[in-house]
């Protein structure tokens, strides 16, 4: 329903996990978050429990032990490295029957996820009912710069009133913002971008198979390529 602009994604998620957690909270943060929802989560002063990648298993078990009263689960929707997804749908759940929020990260899904490129949320047909906070970054697929935080009016509102990386900086140049305002039309009335980059990915997977380069399991716009060892990588390079 409302959204809040801030000037990086990085400030987005340092200033969401002060805003709402503090000491006497707990968070609970996949092991292979970004380090921007790592640094936010440790900074909050919160108790901080990290499962492990995508398992649910792991959260609950990590939920299931905490008195905390107020609790954040916080994920990447897609990961910035290996660019596997999130089980929101599931993660959701999990929130619900603990009591807890969910915040989703889809730095890497806005713009190229679901049918219309609204992203990770979309994508697996989930709203803010089911993902409390949804943030997402401007310089990915919508080519300019920032990030923005969306979810229930009243937590923008209390987050206008007290993130100190929104409070504390200069906004957006109205210069980024009409940019972003003529990305998101385009990515609203031109779909068959979406299908060029599908395309692409394809291309890319099909040519490391033939070039026996070990790429991760992924279909989304990160594809890393996994070698282990830095004279190799240099070689490869």
């Amino acid at each position: 329903p409302r959204t809040l602009l801030f000037s990086t994604g990085y400030m987005a998620n340092l200033g969401l996990a002060q805003a709402l957690l503090e000491k006497g909270d707990a968070v609970f943060a996949d092991r292979l978050n970004h380090a921007s929802l790592l640094d936010g989560a440790r900074l909050s002063g919160a108790r901080l429990y990290r499962y492990l990648h995508n398992d649910l298993q792991s959260l609950h078990q990590k939920i299931s032990t905490t008195e905390a009263y107020d609790r954040l689960i916080m994920t990447d929707a897609v990961f910035s490295m290996d660019g596997d997804l999130a089980p929101l749908a599931d993660l959701a759940s999990t929130a619900k029957n603990n009591d807890a929020w969910l915040m989703a990260d889809d730095a890497h899904g806005i713009g190229v996820l679901g049918p219309q490129g609204k992203g990770s949320l979309e994508h697996h047909g989930l709203t803010t009912a089911d993902v409390h906070v949804y943030m997402g970054t401007l310089g990915k697929a919508l080519g300019t710069a920032g990030a923005f935080i969306a979810g229930e009016e009243d937590l923008i509102e209390f987050l206008i009133q007290t993130a100190r990386s929104y409070i504390f900086t200069t906004a957006m140049p109205s210069a980024i913002a009409a940019a972003t305002l003529t990305s998101l039309k385009l990515v609203q009335t031109e779909p068959e971008r979406r299908q060029i980059l599908a395309e692409r990915i394809a291309q890319f997977r099909e040519g490391t198979e033939q070039l026996g380069l070990p790429a991760l399991n992924s279909n989304t716009v990160i594809q890393g390529i996994l070698i282990g060892d830095n004279a190799t990588t240099q070689e490869i390079s």
